[in-house]
Order: C-alpha cells, then sequence, then structure tokens
C-alpha cells in the first residue's frame, strides 16, 4: 500500500470517529514488516494487557442497518451474510456517494481465495483438504446470485445499480464478508469494522476469561445443535401469550430504533423489523444462505468479545488490567497438542473487542506486546486448510492443521482383517452408541504432534482391542477404561481415580513444545512423565497428561492398520514432502531477492498459500508415521500381542486387497461439494455412554490484512 492511501485512510477514519490510541499503535504496510500482505499493527511502546488500543463508533460499521440498501434488505429478508455481502456489492458500487468509500480505496481488489484462482493453481491443491472445493463455491455463489440477487434490479428499479451488479462484483463483495466481517451486536449483526480488520492473524488458543464471550463462531454443528434446541423450545411454548408476545415485540422494536436508528447512516432508513434470521440473530455462519458458502468463510469474522453492553468487571486491582476490564485470557500459558508456539509467537490472544456500550465498539490487548511488535487477531483455531479457503493464506507452523484420512478405505481394511462375525460385534458396538462408522459425521483425522482425532481413536480401540478384552464390555465406556483407573480401583483403599476426558490422542510425542524435532528417547521420556499413576496412588491424575494416558491403549494392531491408512493419504499428494519442501525454500530466496514480484501479487499468494498447505499437511502425516514407528517399538513382544500382531497383519493384507476401492472412493470424495468433505479441525466426538468426551475445539474464524 502507498503511503497515499495509507495517510488517506487515516483521514477517513478521524472523519467517521474512528480513534485508534496513537500513543500505543501504529498502522504499518508490508514494506515495514508486518505479517500481512498490505496492513498491519504494531506497538510503538510497550503496550499492557487490558489496554486499550482504538474506539470505533458502531455507525461507523457497514452493516445491514447502516447501508444505504437497508429498507431493500430488510423488505426481503436478507439477514445474515447474504444481507451483508448485498450491502457490501451496493456500497462499493456507489463510490464516493458512499460513506464507506475512504475504506473501500484501503481494500485490496478482492481477496484472493481459491474461488478466484485460475485452473492451474487450482491443480496446486491436488491431494489437499481443499481439492475440489472451489468447483462446489463458485456454483453456491452463482445460485444465490441469480435467486437472491438479480430479482431486485427489477423489483426497485434504480436503486440497484445494474453494470455493477455482476457475479464477479458479488464474489468479491462476499470475499469481503467472509474474511472480514465482525458480528457487532444483536442489533447491527454482522458488519464491516474499519480498523478491526487490519489487525493480522496469528495462531492462538481461544482460551477466554470470565466476562468473555466469542461472537460470531459458531461450527455447521453448533449451528444445527442450536437449532434444532431452538425449534424444540417455539413448538413447547407455541400458542403461549400470543397477544401478549405481539405487543411486546412491537415495544421492543420501537425502543431498538430509538436507541440506534440516530446512529444508522442509513439515507433510506433501516426500519425495525428484520427476518429472524437477520441483524438480531447470533452469527449465520456463511456470507450467504449455504453451508459451504461462495467465499469459503464457516463464520464471519469472530473476536473475544465482554459480556453485555458497557459491561466493566472488578477493578484494576482485581483484574489485574487497566480501565477495570477483565483478564482476557487466564495467566497461564497457552498450549495445544502439547505445543506452546508457532513461527516464533506464543499461543496467547494478543486483542479482544469490548462491546462498551449502544453506540462504541472497544478494541483491547489480550496479552501484552513489546514495543516494536507486531498486534495480532486470531481469526480463531484454525488449520491451514480452513486459512486458505477463508482468507486466502497459510502459516508455514499451524498447530491447528488437520488431515482426513480415508474412513472407507480404513474400515475396509479392518472389516478384511476381522472377518465377518467379528466385524459385526464390533461394528455393531459403535453403532449403537457413537457415529463414528457413519462416512458423513466424525472424521478420522490425523492432528498436529503425532496426534489422532478422538473418532479415530475409538473406532481403532474398538475394532483392533484382542477378543479376550472385548468380551468383558459393555459399552464403549468400557473399551476405552483406562488400566491406571482400574488399578487404582482395585487398591488404594479401593478408591477409583478419576477417568481423564478423551480428546485428541498422543500416539508418541515428536516435537517440543516449539515445534521442533524430538529424538526419540525425548519422546519417551515426556510419555513415561505422563503415563498414568501407579496402582495404589491416590492422587489425581494429571489433566495434561490425558492424551498420553490414552495412548496407554494403543496396541500393535491399532498402530498398524492407521500406518497403512496414513501411507494411503500420503500417495494422494501430487509431489513428495521433500520435493515440496525444496519448492518452499526456493520461493522464500526468491522473495527476497530484489528482481522478487511484490508478495501480495496474487499469482505469488496463490503458490505459496497451496505450497504451504500442502508441506503442511503432510508434515502431520509424517509426524505421526513417526510417532506410530515409535510408538511400535515401545510396544510388548510378539508373544504378549499376538492378537494384536495378527490383527495388524490382516489390516495390513486388507488393506491392499482394498486399494483398488480405496481409489474409487477417492475419485467419488473429490466430486462431492466442499461441504461433505470438512477442512480442518479437531473432530468432537458424539459417543452417547461414554464418560470420556472431545475436548471441543471451536471453529473461529476472523478478518484483515
Amino acid at each position: 500500500m502507498s503511503p497515499r492511501v495509507l495517510r488517506e485512510f487515516q483521514a477517513w477514519m478521524e472523519s467517521v470517529g474512528i480513534e485508534p490510541n496513537s500513543d500505543a499503535i501504529e498502522l504499518v504496510d508490508a514494506a515495514q514488516g508486518c505479517s500481512g500482505l498490505a496492513l498491519g499493527v504494531r506497538a510503538v511502546r510497550d503496550v499492557a494487557e487490558g489496554e486499550r488500543l482504538c474506539a470505533i463508533p458502531k455507525a461507523a460499521c457497514l452493516s445491514i442497518r447502516t447501508t444505504q440498501l437497508a429498507d431493500v434488505i430488510e423488505a426481503e429478508e436478507l439477514g445474515g451474510g447474504l444481507g451483508l455481502v448485498l450491502a457490501v456489492m451496493h456500497e462499493m458500487s456507489l463510490g464516493a456517494e458512499s460513506r464507506w468509500h475512504g475504506y473501500f480505496a484501503a481494500l485490496p481488489p478482492r481477496e484472493y481465495l481459491p474461488l478466484f484462482w485460475s485452473d492451474a493453481q487450482l491443480r496446486l491443491l491436488a491431494g489437499t483438504e481443499l481439492e475440489g472445493s472451489a468447483e462446489s463455491d463458485r456454483e453456491a455463489s452463482a445460485e444465490d446470485f441469480e435467486e437472491h440477487v438479480l430479482p431486485l434490479l427489477h423489483k426497485y428499479p434504480g436503486r440497484l445499480r445494474p453494470a455493477a451488479c455482476t457475479l464477479d462484483r458479488f464474489r468479491v463483495a462476499a470475499s469481503f464478508v467472509g474474511s472480514r466481517a465482525f458480528c457487532v451486536d444483536e442489533w447491527h449483526g454482522d458488519a464491516m469494522v474499519p480498523l478491526a480488520d487490519i489487525f493480522n492473524h496469528k495462531a492462538s488458543v481461544v482460551e477466554l476469561g470470565a466476562g468473555y464471550e466469542v461472537h460470531g463462531a459458531q461450527s455447521s454443528s453448533d449451528d444445527d445443535d442450536d437449532e434444532e434446541e431452538e425449534d424444540e423450545e417455539e413448538e413447547e411454548l407455541e400458542g403461549e401469550d400470543e397477544e401478549g408476545s405481539a405487543e411486546q415485540e412491537g415495544e421492543s422494536e420501537e425502543e431498538e430504533e430509538a436507541e440506534h436508528g440516530s446512529s444508522g447512516g442509513s439515507e433510506s432508513g433501516s426500519g425495525s423489523g428484520g427476518s429472524e434470521d437477520g441483524a438480531g440473530a447470533r452469527a449465520s455462519g456463511w456470507p450467504h444462505r449455504h453451508q459451504g458458502g461462495c467465499c469459503g468463510s464457516d463464520a464471519p469474522h469472530a473476536h473475544a468479545q465482554a459480556r453485555g453492553s458497557g459491561r466493566r468487571h472488578g477493578s484494576r486491582e482485581e483484574d489485574g488490567c487497566e480501565g477495570g476490564l477483565p483478564a482476557v485470557m487466564g495467566s497461564r500459558p497457552a498450549s495445544i497438542y502439547g505445543l506452546t508456539s508457532a513461527n516464533g509467537l506464543h499461543l496467547r490472544l494478543e486483542m479482544a473487542i469490548v462491546d462498551l456500550d449502544a453506540h462504541t465498539l472497544q478494541i483491547v490487548a489480550a496479552s501484552a506486546v513489546p514495543a516494536g511488535a507486531e498486534v495480532h487477531n486470531t481469526y480463531g483455531e484454525l488449520g491451514n486448510a480452513e486459512l486458505v479457503k477463508k482468507y486466502g493464506f497459510a502459516l508455514r507452523y499451524n498447530p491447528f492443521t488437520a488431515v482426513q484420512l480415508d474412513k472407507a478405505a480404513l474400515l475396509a481394511a479392518a472389516r478384511g482383517a476381522l472377518g465377518p462375525a467379528r466385524w459385526r460385534r464390533r461394528s455393531g458396538l459403535l453403532r449403537r452408541e457413537s457415529d463414528v462408522l457413519e462416512e458423513g459425521e466424525e472424521p478420522f483425522e490425523a492432528l498436529p504432534n503425532g496426534h489422532i482425532s478422538p473418532a479415530l481413536f475409538v473406532a481403532l480401540r474398538v475394532l483392533c482391542a484382542p477378543d479376550e478384552e472385548a468380551a468383558g464390555w459393555s459399552g464403549i465406556a468400557d473399551a476405552l477404561r483406562l488400566p491406571a483407573a482400574a488399578a487404582g480401583r482395585a487398591g488404594g483403599g479401593g478408591q477409583e481415580q478419576p477417568q481423564p476426558e478423551l480428546g485428541a490422542v498422543q500416539v508418541w510425542q515428536v516435537l517440543d513444545g516449539d515445534g521442533r524435532p524430538l529424538a526419540a528417547a525425548a519422546g519417551a521420556a515426556a510419555a513415561a512423565a505422563a503415563a498414568p499413576a501407579a496402582a495404589g496412588d491416590g492422587g489425581e491424575q494429571p489433566a495434561q497428561g490425558a492424551a498420553q494416558q490414552y495412548a496407554a491403549l494403543l496396541d500393535r494392531g491399532m498402530c498398524e492398520l492407521l500406518q497403512g491408512a496414513v501411507r494411503q493419504r500420503q500417495d494422494e499428494y501430487a509431489s513428495p514432502l521433500e520435493q515440496d519442501l525444496r519448492q518452499l525454500e526456493a520461493a522464500a530466496q526468491q522473495a527476497t531477492a530484489a528482481t522478487a514480484v511484490a508478495e501480495g501479487e496474487e499469482q505469488q499468494v496463490a503458490q505459496r498459500s497451496a505450497l504451504l498447505l500442502r508441506v503442511t499437511e503432510q508434515e502431520v502425516l509424517r509426524d505421526l508415521l513417526a510417532a506410530l514407528e515409535r510408538r511400535l517399538v515401545a510396544l510388548p513382544g510378539d508373544e504378549q500381542a499376538a492378537d494384536g500382531q495378527a490383527a495388524g497383519e490382516g489390516a495390513a493384507d486388507g488393506q491392499q486387497q482394498h486399494q483398488q476401492q480405496h481409489q474409487q472412493h477417492q475419485q467419488q470424495e473429490r466430486r462431492k461439494p466442499a461441504g461433505k468433505r470438512k477442512a480442518g479441525g479437531a473432530a468432537a466426538s458424539t459417543l452417547q455412554n461414554a464418560q470420556p468426551s472431545d475436548r471441543g475445539v471451536p471453529r473461529q474464524n476472523g478478518s484483515g490484512r
């Protein structure tokens, strides 16, 4: 971005009342060292946790309430993301007549998502979690445009500008909404929030302190659960207090108009109603009505937000932060999968948005930031597949990257090894109490640092355990019972040790907290340190060791079946990891050369994003294979694991036998719409009767470059 454009943007912010704390932060561009492709935010001095970074009037935010097209959006009941996409497209078409012209002038021409990539660029995604997703996104965006936007040209002549109302411009607007929108409040709903969307992303664990909650970050599964609960509540309340509810609705709408109407900024007026899925509802998830939206966004920009308008908690002495705001996170270091940093940065949040009152948003520091360092947002606990799909970039090291294994092929191999009778018994138990065998549910995922998803672990445990163990099971909870828990029940005065919650299971630790490879001996020491308590030890098992504790249930058959599935997944990439690593190194050298093309140009952005996605996914698979090899070395000898060994050999034969079936299945998978093949994230187990439950990683995203 040129210095002139940056100055003009800062002047525009001042004109609409956006107040950066210039004593604490400054805006910088990529040439000055920010991590994004355009602008970023840098601390000019040491910034304390809880310190105010800027104040943003809600009237300066572009929403379905503040756009000049507010009355049309309300009349058509285009709430949520689709309404905001239409608002952004229309305001951009107005040029200098739009109140947000100065904001749009500082944006890139578009967010270069796979939706816009050429066929040659899309081929770079072969084998990754995103293969085939752009095609379905294009179809969804075209359907939305033709069904919901084009009819408005004839229905409201003179309100929209036909020359600017095109599918290409609709997709550009959708790319901005999907990557930059925040959920502001119940009145505005999702909105474009200038300045807030400039904070660039870093990997962070979203663990919020008391007084904060995440806005606009529901996963699709959360949305479905919420909708089911809402439907049940509506059925229960149907017919009750109909007259009273109608009267109260009218009063509440009048109160909202009185409170927010003056800040609307809409020449046409925003009205007071709205559809059920409009601005008054929580974040709808996608920028249009389809799950898997046209710009690939799973939800509008998520952010930590203080609960309640204008709510302040405690005092500076009580909360340990300036102005009486509560601490955004706890005091302990943030970690995930045994990792505490990525790309040289800790995994704590650095900024949060406070819904200060009906008219103002405030951005505060969620962690202390030293002078000269960039201040980051986090767009959520997102792997690289989700980052590329929704924002058009990837991180070199991402502790949230996940790789989906071929469930059908793995289960086919297990079935061939077990034989018909044993398969019926084992699979019947899983089907009665879980969804782990369903193709569209519970993906089997490889996770960083030698971890596997809980659904994959449960399936392996139930299918591969020796017959003498399985004979004593009455349900999945028995299959997951740790040896230490049973020992604690038998000794130590008969007191049973608590069973830790089941989350991702670590096969073996292969990386240290900073993501550096560990020698096999170091990983063994870490596993021993986290092993379950010995019999007679009445102390509570350490929660941080739960991932390793469940690994004690891994046997040879489980490991060898998983090995085959991981190697099969590696074969899907067009080039091996070593070749991609060399290409990544060469690209990095080219980017630093004096003759290099600017990093922000679209061709280079697409190539680097696809390359980083391939590399980081393959590194997850490589590390899991290393973990399996080390686990196998540490397992008992053949005479103590005869059943497991036989199952493993049978699984290997079964995988070879079903290779052709696997290839056919992969071709079918790649032809599925994007929503059918999930990208990234840890799977949450839906076991019904087992005490252990998945930790639950919230799916969130964010904005701004």
